[in-house]
C-alpha cells in the first residue's frame, strides 16, 4: 500500500458508519447488513477493513462484470492479495475447457484457497481476498484433497522418471508437442523437459543430468531461449491444466466435488454484494442447468445429474451462518435476522452528463468543504492534461504517480487560499463516488470527459510478438532451387558418402526426378510461398524453362523498380509544409493512449512524424492487421497537423467505418479545442451544407467522411493532411482524385492487409512503408468451430454469449433470403432481439440499426459481409458465418477478426451445408481458418497467404504474376538486389567457400527429432556470416536440446571454418592426409595471400608448412596432422589475420 492509499484509508477513521461496521465485526456479529455505497465506494470500505485484518475475505458479486470491477477497485485502494475466481463462461454440460486465461485465474485462486484450507496464517493487511461471481459459487469445484494430489512438484536434485512425469502431466491435462509455444503444453527432448503451466508468465525448462534434476529455468516461448538469470529456480509446482476433465475424473472416481465455501477457514469474512438478486439469478441458472441436462441426456445417457455438478443459493445460504457475513445493498435497507443495517451516505456520477464545467464546479465546492479530492486518470498523459486544465482555472493540484521516488514521501498539501490540493493519480478505478462521512471525493477522468470505460484486462501472459515468416521447410512443401526451379521437398535423407554420414535434402521434380542437395548448399533453396488455390507445376531438371522464367521476372522487377525509383525521386524535390517538433500537448495526447504501444506501432508513429517534419509531401502507407493499432498512428499524425492550424480529412470506404472513425476521433480529441465533424450519408442534406460551410471557414479541424469528401463542392480553409483507410476499396474516379490531391498535401494511407517484412525490406527506398506486424498484448486466439446447420448448436452459441451479457454477429451474404434466416433464428431462440443490416438499406435505416446495435438494443446483428472491414464493437464476441465455404480465406479472416477485440474468449462458427459437395479449395480454406491461432506456426502460414495477397495489391497485377512464377521468397530476394543495384550500391554475389573435410558433421534425428527444425538450423548455419551468429546457434542448441553431440560440434566448426575462409577470399578448402589445400578466388594475388598467411602463422606460433602449389592453390601441411585437432588448427590459422585486422 503506497502513501496515497494509506492516507485515503485513514480518512475513514473519522467515518461513523465505518467505525460501527468494524466494531460490530470485532464483537463477533455474524450478520451485518450495510447499504448506500454507490460507485466504487464498497471497494473503498472493504479495502479499509482488509488493511487491519489477518483473515481471508470472500466476496460474492451478483455477476461476472461486477466481480471484475470489484477486483480492480480493491487493488486500486491498495489491497495486495486479490484473487479473482471467474466463472467458466461456458454453458452447463459443455465439455469444453474454459479459455486458458480463465483457467489460469481459477488455478491461481485454487492455489491460494489450498493455503487457506491448510490453515495458513497471514500477516495484518496481507490476508487474501477472493472475489467470485455468484455462478462460480454455484458451480461445484475440485475438492481440496483431490486438487493437492494432482499437482506435480519438481525440485532441484530430485530423481525424475521421464515416462512417469509425462504420464502425470497428461493425466492433469497437459498436451505433448514438439515445441512448447502455448500454456498447457509440454515437450521432451532427451534430457530436456519444457512445460508451460497455466498461471505462469513463461514456460519452464527442466534439464536432467541422467535422471537427476540439474536445473529449472524459465524460457521465452517465442525465441525458445532460456532467460539469462543468475539463479535458476529451486522448485516449481505444476498445477492442473484442464479443470473440466479433472472434474469428470473426480466424479468417475466417486470423489465428491466441493464448493468455494469448503476451502474457507472458520475466521473468514464473507461479503455478499446485492444478495437480493441472488435467489432469482440462482433460479434462472438452475433452469438453464436443467434445460442443458435435458438436451444433453437426449443425445446420451452418460451425463452426471445436476446435483453432483451444481449447487443452488437456497442450499448454500444456510451454510453462511458459520461465517461472519456482510450483506451489501446499494439501495434498500437490509434487515438480516433482526440485525440493524448500517447506512452509508454516498453518491455516484452514474446519471451525470460528461461536462468539464460541471465537474469543475463540483471540485471547487467540495474543495471549500475541505474534502480530499482524487481525480483518477488512466495514464500519465491524461494526468498531465488534467493538471494543465485545473491550473488554467487557478486550482492547485498535486500529482501522484505510483513508483516514483518522490511519492514514497508523499503527504497531503495545502495549496492556495488554505485549500487542500486536488490529488491527481493514475489507476484503474471503475466509478467515482462521494462519501460525505469521510469527506472524500473520487472522480475518474472518463466520467468527466465521457470516454468509454476502460476495458478490463487481467492478462499478464500474452505478449505481442511479431508475425514471423514461416521459414522452416516441412516435408511435402514446395521449394524453389535457385538453379533448378520449383520442386517438392521430400525430407532429409541420411547417406554414407566416403565412409561418412551425410545429410541430404531430397527434392522431387517433374517426371519423378530426384535432386539430392547437400545441407551445406541449403542456401540455394527457399520456401515456395504463394496464395491458396495455386498449385505450382514442378519444373523439369535440366530444362531451360526455369532460367527463362527467372530472367523474365528479373526484367519485370527492374522495370517496376525503375518506375518507383523515379517517382520517389520526383517527390523528394517537391515542396511541402514542414511541421514543428512535438509540443507538450502532443506528448500529453500520446500519453493518454490507454493501451501499451507495440514496438512496430511506435516505429510507425515516429516514421510518420518524421515525414511531417520534412519539407516534402508525405506519402506513407501503414500496413497492419485488424486491431493492430493503425488508427492510433493516424490520430497522432492528425493531432500534430491540427495544432498548426491546418485541417485533416479522414476518408473511409463505408458509412459504418466512417461513423466509427468519427466516434474515435471525437472521443480522443474531447479534451482539446479541436472540432471533429463527419460527412456521410448519415447526415441530412441541410446538415451537410452547414458542415461544408464550417469546413470552408476553418471552424472544423478534422472532417471524417466517405467518398463524399472527394466531391467538387468540398472546399477546405487550409488542408494539411489526408488520411485514407483502405484506398484499394475506392473506385477508379476516386483514386484519380486522390492522386491529384497527393501533389499538394501530406498523405497517410492505412490498410488492414498485412505486408511481410521481406517485401518491406526489399522496397525500402522506393516506397515509404510502415508495417505493424506485432499483435497487441493480451490478444486471445478465437475458438473456431466448423459445423453444419444445427439448431441446437446455434442455440448453444447464442445462449452462451447472451448468458455473459454479450452480442452476436450472424453473417448471411444473400439479401434475397436474409429475412427467412431471421425467422429461423427466432424459432431457435424466440427471445432473441435481431437487427438486420445490408447495403440496400437507406441511410437512416442503416444508421439507426448500427447505432442501436452498438447501444445494445439488439442481441444479434444479422448482416451481409458489410461488417467485414473495420468494425470494432468490443461487446460482440461470437460470430456465426453461414455458408462459410463460399468465402475466401482473406474474407473469412477479416470477418472472424470482428470478434475477439475485448478481453473475453471469442467464438467463431463456420456453417457449411450438410450433404452438398464442397470444392477442395473451400475445404483447404476452412481447414486453414479452423486450425490457425494467433499463437502458433499455423497462424503464420495463414497470415503468409494474406500477406502475399496484400503484396499483389500493393505491387499490381503484373508483379503478382511474377510472384506466382518464382515464389514469394525468391521474388523478394530478386527485388532487393535489383533495388540496391539501381540505387548505385555495390551488389556482390559471393558464393561461400566449398569445404571438403574428412569429418562427420550433421544434426542427428535423435538430437533434434522434428525434421523441419533440423532444416531450419541447417539454413541458419549456412547463412551465418559472423562467428557470434554461430555462437548464438551453439548456445541455443545446448539450451533447447541439451549437451551437443560430436557430429553437431563438427558441423558448427565446419561453419566457422567456412566463415574464416570467406574472410580470407578462399573459394575451396580440401583436407589432405598431411593438412589441407586452399583454392583462391579468380584474380587473387597468390604471392600476397601466401605472405599474409605466413605472417598469421608466425603471430600464433603455428608449425605449418605453407607453400604455393600453382597459381591459385596454397598447400598447408603439418608433420603430425592426424594427431592434431584438425578443424581447430585450420580455423585458428585462417582467423589469425582477421583477428589482427
Amino acid at each position: 500500500m503506497n502513501r496515497l492509499q494509506s492516507f485515503q484509508i485513514e480518512r475513514l477513521e473519522g467515518n461513523e458508519e465505518f467505525i460501527r461496521l468494524r466494531e460490530r465485526l470485532e464483537k463477533g456479529e455474524k450478520a451485518i447488513p450495510i447499504c448506500g455505497l454507490a460507485g466504487s465506494s464498497l471497494a473503498y470500505i472493504l479495502a479499509a477493513l482488509c488493511s487491519k485484518r489477518s483473515h481471508p475475505l470472500l466476496l460474492i458479486a451478483s455477476n461476472r462484470e461486477r466481480a471484475e470491477q470489484m477486483a480492480d477497485d480493491m487493488q486500486f485502494f491498495g489491497v495486495q492479495n486479490v484473487f479473482h475466481f471467474p466463472d467458466t463462461e461456458t454453458l452447463p454440460y459443455e465439455l469444453d475447457e474454459p479459455h486458458v486465461e480463465i483457467a489460469a485465474r481459477q488455478i491461481e485462486s485454487y492455489e491460494m484457497l489450498c493455503r487457506i484450507a491448510d490453515g495458513e496464517e497471514f500477516a495484518e493487511g496481507k490476508a487474501p481476498v477472493i472475489i467470485a461471481p455468484l455462478e462460480s459459487l454455484l458451480q461445484k469445484i475440485l475438492a481440496p484433497e483431490f486438487y493437492r494430489q494432482k499437482r506435480v512438484r519438481i525440485h532441484w536434485g530430485q530423481t525424475l522418471d521421464i515416462n512417469d512425469l509425462c504420464a502425470r502431466l497428461v493425466d492433469i491435462g497437459y498436451e505433448r508437442s514438439a515445441v512448447v509455444e502455448a500454456r498447457g503444453e509440454f515437450s521432451v527432448r532427451g534430457g530436456i523437459i519444457d512445460i508451460f503451466a497455466l498461471p505462469m508468465e513463461n514456460p519452464i525448462r527442466i534439464d536432467l543430468f541422467g535422471r537427476e534434476v540439474e536445473s529449472i529455468r524459465p524460457f521465452d516461448s517465442f525465441t525458445q531461449r532460456s532467460f539469462q538469470l543468475k539463479d535458476t529456480l529451486e522448485e516449481v509446482a505444476i498445477p492442473p491444466a484442464k479443470l473440466v476433465a479433472l472434474t469428470r475424473k473426480s466424479i468417475e472416481a466417486n470423489i465428491n466435488l466441493a464448493v468455494l465455501l469448503d476451502y474457507l477457514s472458520a475466521n473468514a469474512l464473507i461479503v455478499l454484494d446485492e444478495p437480493d438478486a441472488f435467489e432469482p439469478q440462482s433460479e434462472r441458472f438452475e433452469q438453464l442447468v436443467e434445460q442443458q441436462y435435458f438436451e444433453a441426456s437426449a443425445h446420451s445417457e452418460q451425463h452426471t445429474p445436476p446435483e453432483r455438478l451444481y449447487s443452488s443459493w437456497s442450499a448454500l445460504h444456510p451454510r453462511l451462518g458459520a461465517f461472519a457475513v456482510i450483506s451489501h445493498s446499494q439501495l434498500s435497507v437490509l434487515e438480516t435476522g433482526g440485525a440493524k443495517s448500517i447506512r452509508f451516505a454516498s453518491s455516484s456520477f452514474e446519471d451525470v452528463r460528461p461536462s468539464f464545467e460541471h465537474y469543475l464546479e463540483l471540485i471547487k465546492t467540495r474543495q471549500l468543504a475541505d474534502y480530499h479530492i482524487n481525480v483518477v486518470c488512466d495514464n500519465e498523459g491524461q494526468l498531465q492534461r488534467f493538471d494543465e486544465l485545473l491550473r488554467e482555472h487557478e486550482i492547485s493540484a498535486a500529482s501522484f504517480i505510483p513508483g516514483l521516488k518522490q511519492d514514497l514521501k508523499w503527504s497531503p498539501e495545502v495549496g492556495k487560499g488554505g485549500l487542500r490540493d486536488i490529488v491527481l493519480s493514475i489507476g484503474n478505478l471503475h466509478e467515482g463516488f462521494s462519501l460525505s462521512g469521510a469527506q472524500t471525493l473520487f472522480i475518474t477522468d472518463r466520467e468527466i470527459f465521457g470516454r468509454y470505460k476502460r476495458r478490463h484486462v487481467y492478462r499478464r501472459v500474452y505478449k505481442g510478438a511479431p508475425i514471423a515468416a514461416p521459414t522452416e521447410i516441412a516435408r511435402d512443401e514446395f521449394v524453389v532451387h535457385v538453379d533448378h526451379g520449383i520442386g517438392k521437398f521430400l525430407g532429409i535423407r541420411t547417406q554414407m558418402i566416403d565412409g561418412r554420414k551425410v545429410d541430404l535434402l531430397e527434392i522431387l521434380y517433374s517426371d519423378d526426378a530426384r535432386l539430392l542437395v547437400p545441407v551445406d548448399k541449403i542456401r540455394l533453396i527457399q520456401k515456395y510461398s504463394i496464395v491458396e488455390n495455386v498449385q505450382p507445376s514442378l519444373d523439369e531438371l535440366g530444362s531451360k524453362a526455369w532460367l527463362a522464367r527467372k530472367k523474365k521476372t528479373e526484367e519485370k522487377i527492374e522495370q517496376m523498380a525503375d518506375e518507383l525509383l523515379n517517382l520517389y525521386a520526383r517527390r523528394t524535390i517537391a515542396n511541402g509544409y514542414s511541421y514543428s517538433s512535438d509540443t507538450v500537448w502532443q506528448s500529453e495526447f500520446e500519453s493518454s493512449f490507454i493501451y501499451e504501444e507495440t514496438l512496430d506501432q511506435l516505429t510507425a508513429i515516429e516514421q510518420v512524424k518524421r515525414d511531417l517534419e520534412m519539407d516534402k509531401p508525405m506519402d506513407r502507407l501503414v500496413c497492419g492487421d485488424v486491431g493492430y493499432g493503425k488508427t492510433e498512428v493516424a490520430l497522432r499524425a492528425a493531432f500534430k497537423v491540427v495544432q498548426e492550424g491546418k485541417q485533416v480529412a479522414v476518408l473511409a470506404p463505408t458509412t459504418i467505418l466512417c461513423q466509427q472513425h468519427y466516434n474515435t476521433f471525437s472521443e480522443r480529441y474531447a479534451e482539446y479545442p479541436y472540432k471533429v465533424e463527419m460527412l456521410s450519408r448519415f447526415r441530412t442534406a441541410s446538415e451537410q451544407r452547414k458542415i461544408l460551410e464550417r469546413v470552408k471557414n476553418g471552424e472544423v479541424h478534422v472532417i471524417v467522411g466517405t467518398h463524399r469528401l472527394l466531391s467538387k463542392d468540398v472546399a477546405f480553409s487550409d488542408l494539411g493532411l489526408v488520411i485514407v483507410d483502405e484506398e484499394q476499396r475506392f473506385g477508379v474516379q476516386h483514386k484519380e482524385r486522390l492522386k491529384e490531391m497527393r501533389t499538394s498535401v501530406d498523405f497517410l494511407t492505412l490498410t488492414a492487409t498485412p505486408i511481410p517484412r521481406t517485401l518491406y525490406m526489399a522496397l525500402s527506398g522506393l516506397r515509404d512503408l510502415s508495417i505493424i506486424n506485432t499483435p497487441p498484448p493480451n490478444r486471445l486466439p478465437i475458438k473456431t468451430r466448423m459445423i453444419h446447420w444445427d439448431d441446437e448448436l446455434i442455440r448453444e452459441a447464442i445462449l452462451r454469449e447472451l448468458n455473459r451479457g454479450g452480442q452476436i454477429f450472424f453473417v448471411h451474404n444473400r439479401i434475397q433470403n436474409i429475412d427467412y434466416i431471421a425467422e429461423r433464428l427466432k424459432k431457435i431462440h424466440p427471445a432473441l432481439r435481431i437487427a438486420i443490416a445490408h447495403g440496400r438499406l437507406n441511410e437512416n435505416e442503416l444508421e439507426h440499426v448500427m447505432l442501436d446495435f452498438v447501444d445494445q438494443k439488439y442481441d444479434a446483428l444479422l448482416s451481409t459481409s458489410i461488417i467485414e472491414n473495420g468494425l470494432d464493437i468490443p461487446n460482440v464476441n461470437t460470430i456465426i458465418i453461414n455458408r462459410a465455404d463460399a468465402f475466401g480465406l482473406a474474407q473469412l479472416y477479416q470477418l472472424r477478426g470482428r470478434v475477439g477485440r475485448d478481453v473475453k474468449q471469442a467464438y467463431a462458427y463456420l456453417i457449411t451445408p450438410a450433404g452438398e459437395a464442397i470444392t477442395d479449395a473451400a475445404i483447404r480454406r476452412l481447414a486453414a481458418i479452423n486450425e490457425f491461432t494467433e499463437l502458433g506456426v499455423g497462424f503464420n502460414i495463414a497470415m503468409r497467404d494474406l500477406e502475399i495477397r496484400g503484396s499483389g495489391n500493393l505491387l499490381g497485377k503484373e508483379q503478382h504474376g511474377c510472384i506466382v512464377s518464382v515464389g514469394f521468397d525468391y521474388y523478394c530476394s530478386l527485388l532487393e538486389k535489383t533495388v540496391r543495384r539501381l540505387k548505385g550500391e555495390h551488389v556482390e554475389d559471393l558464393q561461400p567457400p566449398e569445404i571438403k573435410w574428412n569429418v562427420e558433421g550433421y544434426l542427428p534425428a535423435d538430437y533434434i527429432p522434428v525434421e523441419s527444425q533440423r532444416v531450419g538450423i541447417y539454413k541458419r548455419l549456412s547463412e551465418a556470416l559472423k562467428r557470434n551468429q554461430l555462437q548464438d546457434i551453439n548456445d541455443e542448441l545446448k539450451d533447447r536440446y541439451g549437451a551437443i553431440p560430436l557430429p553437431v560440434e563438427n558441423l558448427i566448426k565446419v561453419s566457422e571454418l567456412r566463415i574464416a575462409a570467406m574472410e580470407r577470399g578462399v573459394r575451396r578448402i580440401i583436407e589432405t592426409p598431411q593438412g589441407y589445400k586452399l583454392s583462391l578466388r579468380a584474380g587473387a594475388d597468390i604471392a600476397e595471400f601466401s605472405r599474409n598467411l605466413q605472417e598469421s602463422r608466425r603471430s600464433i606460433n603455428d608449425k605449418a608448412l605453407i607453400k604455393a602449389e600453382d597459381d591459385e592453390t596454397i598447400v598447408v601441411q603439418y608433420a603430425n596432422w592426424r594427431k592434431l585437432p584438425r578443424l581447430e588448427k585450420a580455423i585458428h590459422l585462417l582467423s589469425a589475420k582477421a583477428a589482427q585486422e
